[in-house]
């Protein structure tokens, strides 16, 4: 497989290059500067084995053009993650799995002082004894540039049909190209287990061809939430440590838990220790505890919060106002019982402009206190 970078991208470049000043030679120099970052990274990218999780270009040409210069990268062929993605839903155990090849080939970029920085599925490969590679050229930045800074190599960041995986802390302090890096991993994470439906999207973004598909407006209006969130819902499927694991991967407040590839990797080794232990109870029969749906959350100071968006948002804002003025009224009569839900009414309205609910099970306050008395397993 060919991939073919021009430098300048087009004519258009150059043009904007003028209109701001520059002379032919302040051009070229610009650009030749760009040149060399891409062959640097070419070059270094060149030499890394598949025994590093990470496969590299096995070559590249460059043609000087009129205006600059034409860079042709040879890959070698091989089905990515996107390809296995379009096929269906990936297997749970599969997914801790490839989080931890990634991990692995992240933290040997990270002992070379290099870094990523354009993970996504169509940058994952899937080899043939079931292993997972990371590939492509990504962003040419040192491990310990921030997030924000971006170095004058022209190199875009790689897209993955038309979602965008980078981080949403642009200029956060503290936050730095590793966690980027992090946090995109988790973002893939958390696609494989959504039913590859996007954070607050409501259709799958693979298979491609499919009807149900997230269109283009609906991919933008989910991928602004995704932005301004602190961090992922739950995901559909993987179970209570892998969306605690994906929770804090993607978080925006920088915690220190997992600041480096390294965090991961022994994280994802304490989730299959924790899972090869034996139960040291088993409940003597099935309780209604133990099948309760997975319920997308988003956890805000150790407490559980569902989301409240579209219709039932709005219908809780008006029921919510409707049993108010409902219960104004009857207070009016001389009625002091309507106090009461009044009150359950400003919280109805109060919940619905906020867009989050407390969130204490699928059974309320009053079964999760009989599943605390009970000593009964809760999610």
């Amino acid at each position: 497989m060919l991939e073919t970078i021009c430098i300048p991208e087009d004519n258009t470049e150059i043009q904007a290059f003028m209109a701001q000043g520059m002379d032919r030679e302040m051009i070229r120099d610009h650009l030749l500067r760009r040149l060399h970052a891409l062959t640097d990274r070419l070059r270094f990218l060149e030499a890394i084995g598949d025994e590093n999780g990470f496969r590299g270009p096995v070559g590249h040409d460059i043609l000087e053009t009129k205006d600059g210069w034409t860079v042709t990268i040879k890959w070698k062929d091989c089905p990515s993650l996107s390809d296995y993605l379009e096929e269906g839903d990936p297997d749970p155990g599969m997914v801790a799995e490839m989080a931890g090849d990634l991990a692995g080939a992240m933290q040997f970029l990270d002992e070379q002082g290099a870094r990523h920085g354009g993970i996504c599925p169509d940058n994952i490969l899937v080899t043939e004894d079931g292993h997972f590679l990371l590939t492509g050229l990504g962003d040419w930045q040192p491990a310990d540039a921030a997030a924000s800074d971006r170095v004058d190599s022209g190199i875009r960041r790689n897209r993955d049909r038309s979602m965008d995986y980078s981080a949403p802390w642009p200029g956060r302090e503290g936050l730095d190209g590793r966690r980027a890096d992090l946090y995109s991993l988790g973002l893939v994470m958390f696609l494989c287990l959504n039913r590859r439906i996007p954070p607050f999207g409501s259709g799958p973004l693979y298979p491609s061809g499919s009807p149900d598909r997230i269109s283009p407006a609906g991919l933008r209006e989910a991928e602004e939430k995704r932005r301004r969130a602190d961090r992922l819902p739950r995901p559909m499927q993987g179970g209570e440590a892998m969306a605690v694991l994906i929770g804090d991967l993607t978080s925006a407040e920088h915690t220190g838990r997992f600041y480096r590839p390294g965090d991961l990797i022994r994280e994802l080794e304490l989730i299959r220790e924790r899972t090869k232990a034996p139960q040291a109870e088993t409940p003597s029969q099935e309780s209604v505890f133990d099948s309760r749906p997975e319920v997308p959350l988003i956890r805000i100071k150790g407490k559980n919060y569902r989301q409240l968006q579209g219709k039932e948002r709005n219908i809780r804002l008006l029921a919510g106002i409707l049993l108010l003025l409902f219960s104004l009224l009857v207070f009016a009569l001389g009625m002091t019982p309507a106090v009461l839900t009044a009150v359950y009414g400003i919280w109805m309205i109060v919940t619905a402009a906020a867009g989050k609910q407390r969130y204490y099970g699928p059974y309320g306050w009053i079964g999760e206190i009989i599943g605390k008395s009970g000593g009964l397993p809760r999610k």
